[in-house]
């Protein structure tokens, strides 16, 4: 069984630039809800720091069809 990414927020558009553990990093990402494994953890942690990200709360209509 796979373990469940979880969903973040972003709550403004963002763009920036740093040089993380493996180098530079790049990133530029609009409004909206994130997983986890589709963003680098260390632009996820500096955004989340910077209160530009927070964990999303589950909507209702991700279920319905």
């Amino acid at each position: 069984m796979s373990k469940r990414s979880t969903k973040y927020q972003i709550k403004t558009r963002v763009s920036g630039s740093f040089v993380g553990a493996h180098g530079r990093v790049r990133y530029e990402l609009e409004p909206g809800i994130v997983s986890e494994k589709d963003v680098d953890p260390e632009v996820l942690a500096r955004l989340i720091a910077a209160g530009k990200a927070v964990k999303a709360s589950k909507p209702a209509e991700e279920d319905s069809p």
